[in-house]
């Protein structure tokens, strides 16, 4: 019979593992490790490598699960980002100015205490908003900059830690009214009724407390009066919470056991001038002419009788339409408080009227984000999605579920996420299984390559989860500028190189990536950065992907090649490569029957200007045949393969 040629015309299609050989294209491989697939017209070379990114003084970055980045606004143009970690290995929140540019040493915040490993940043331009942990002590924080100035004093320049309650202590303790004195001239105030003041502290310039109100804070007019003077008195005023730019007064009447409902009076701004005093104290004299401005619930969304109780500690956290929605929580108001969802007001993070704003999820969340126009919550088995807007479920999946808070991301191509199962994406119309070419394989490293490591399918890769004493779930991560979702875990509980199963959004491809210098374990996380890079943790480094100049040593195995063709006798006889730059390195394995499984390493190729002869100059024999590609430089570049062969008839 005539010479045939079997052409690989491109390496385009990534890693395909299915049942059934003639399912997998010939471009495809079925094992590789350290391939680009973002290259020009499916050329096969290696990934960039990495840099390690340090801080001052070339210090190593250590012990980074959770990250969030944050603008400086005291640096013009607002262009200089601060990197805060969370250091889960010492519970404690670190942070390095000028991450991009010149960084600084690495320093601990002040929230260093109460901070527990299952945490979550929640970012908010200069500021986050920092969920930390589930339990009773693990009141939420607020770290960032302070741009108002107090008393009309500037601010300091310094990051600032506080805890996140949008609080109002107890009467008098930093606001008190001294005393409320009447004029003379009839007016809206009248003889025989008792007038009662509230007092709320806003922070931020937009979220306001809860009220505060007390019988020392009331009085009724001797005569009919049209004004009344409020002496109001701030106390330690460098104690108070320097997230609060103002007061807001409200007042209401009572007559005959009746009550009115507390209305707005005036806005009493602290950052400028018009208060008198020293660094400790600071009064203003404040008129309230009857003025009957909103109710306190129309302005703030909240009843003013709702009780203060210790906050919605959270270690879940999503944004929708300006509102916070937090999960996994702690309230001591409900038992069953770790399998509520809390939304808070509109704008105002902090801010949760606990009592009315909740839905109760059927499990405890491992994950929950947004993504068009909807809430998703997940356990590991199970997925609901939420209306946010009634806050009501809407569908409720069972076999979809999430491996973990890190293990979904959601970014410009859409939402992707894993569980043990499979990898998906969701478009905004529907969730589209895309892990299904790499889900499952029978091979592994040893069968298919010598010259691989690491785990051959996402199933394999997955169930490390259940090796490991310290539980910690894959990180989902995106590179903006290669367009490859990434999603990082560790090859074995033993060798906890970090693996990562990259697709491809664009060329819809599967690629694989290991880094053998490198360990992770549970306290090592990832992040995208504004510059279009994804930074990962390790244990001894933080490594930025895929920026070296110089390129990693790659390794490519193709499928069985030809056994669909007739399970006929075939006689191999050369390979041809079309590459630039070193010659890469070729190894074949033939198998001689049906039942036989073949190694892709076990002969060396040795190739002249490109071109091998297979076995003898005379070929050899066999039903068909697995090969390898590997490089041993930065510049191996190969463009295309042609494997030389003829179908025997009889018996040879």
């Amino acid at each position: 019979m005539p010479r045939d040629i079997l052409h690989i015309e491109k390496f385009d299609k990534g890693i395909v593992i299915t049942p059934d050989i003639e399912d997998v294209p010939v471009q495809a491989a079925v094992a590789k490790q350290n391939v680009d697939g973002d290259t020009e017209q499916g050329t096969l070379k290696g990934i960039a490598d990495v840099t390690i990114k340090t801080a001052a003084s070339n210090a190593d970055i250590l012990n980074g699960k959770n990250f969030a980045l944050i603008k400086n606004p005291h640096v013009l143009p607002l262009e200089q980002y601060t990197l805060l970690k969370h250091d889960s290995n010492n519970n404690k929140i670190a942070f390095i100015s000028d991450f991009f540019g010149t960084p600084s040493v690495e320093s601990d915040t002040d929230a260093t205490t109460d901070i527990s490993d299952d945490l979550c940043f929640t970012e908010d331009g200069t500021k986050v908003h920092v969920g930390t942990g589930s339990g009773s002590v693990n009141v939420p924080k607020w770290i960032g900059y302070i741009t108002h100035k107090r008393f009309n004093a500037n601010p300091s320049t310094s990051l600032l830690t506080v805890n996140a309650i949008i609080d109002n202590p107890a009467s008098g303790t930093y606001v008190n009214i001294e005393s409320m004195t009447y004029d003379t001239v009839a007016g809206f105030f009248t003889v025989g009724i008792i007038y009662e003041w509230g007092i709320t502290l806003v922070y931020d310039g937009y979220q306001e407390s809860l009220l505060r109100m007390g019988s020392q804070w009331e009085s009724t007019p001797n005569s009919n009066a049209s004004q009344v003077t409020l002496e109001l008195k701030i106390y330690h005023s460098a104690d108070l919470n320097k997230r609060i730019t103002s007061l807001n007064i409200y007042r209401r009447e009572k007559s005959a056991g009746l009550q009115t409902q507390w209305r707005f009076v005036k806005n009493v701004d602290i950052t400028g001038t018009g208060w008198t005093g020293d660094v400790s104290n600071h009064t203003q004299s404040v008129i309230d002419t009857g003025v009957k401005g909103d109710t306190y619930e129309q302005l703030v969304g909240i009843s003013d009788t709702l009780p203060s109780v210790p906050s919605v500690n959270y270690s879940l956290s999503a944004i929708w339409n300006d509102h916070h929605i937090v999960g996994r929580c702690y309230h001591s108001a409900y038992v069953d408080s770790a399998s509520m969802l809390f939304r808070s007001k509109k704008g105002c993070y902090d801010l949760f009227d606990w009592s009315q704003d909740y839905l109760v999820l059927p499990f405890i969340p491992v994950a929950l984000t947004s993504y068009g126009g909807r809430i998703f919550a997940f356990s590991q088995n199970e997925m609901v999605i939420i209306n946010p807007e009634v806050f009501a479920i809407e569908t409720v999946t069972k076999g979809i579920g999430c491996m973990g808070k890190s293990s979904i991301g959601v970014y410009e191509p859409g939402m992707f996420w894993c569980d043990f199962n499979n990898i998906y994406h969701y478009d905004g119309s529907s969730i589209i299984p895309i892990g299904d070419p790499i889900r499952s394989s029978t091979e592994t490293s040893a069968t298919l390559s010598s010259s691989l490591t690491g785990n051959t399918n996402w199933q394999a890769s997955a169930n490390v989860y259940n090796t490991l004493s310290d539980k910690f779930s894959p990180i989902v991560s995106y590179s903006s500028i290669k367009r490859y979702v990434m999603f990082i875990y560790i090859y074995s509980s033993g060798d906890k190189y970090p693996e990562i199963w990259a697709y491809h959004i664009s060329n819809k491809r599967w690629d694989r990536w290991i880094f053998t210098s490198y360990y992770c374990n549970f306290h090592s996380g990832a992040f995208l950065g504004k510059d279009g890079y994804v930074y990962m943790q390790t244990t001894t480094k933080l490594l930025k992907l895929l920026s070296d100049t110089n390129n990693m040593n790659f390794v490519w195995v193709s499928s069985e090649l030809l056994k669909e063709k007739y399970a006929l006798k075939k006689r191999f006889s050369k390979m041809k490569l079309v590459y630039n730059g070193t010659a890469p390195a070729v190894k074949y394995g033939l198998a001689a029957a049906l039942t036989s499984r073949i190694i892709a390493s076990n002969t060396t190729l040795t190739l002249s200007n490109g071109v091998g002869n297979i076995g003898s100059s005379f070929g050899t024999y066999g039903i068909s045949m697995k090969f390898q590609i590997t490089s041993s430089a930065s510049n191996t570049k190969v463009y295309n393969a042609n494997l030389i062969y003829r179908i025997l008839i009889g018996t040879r």
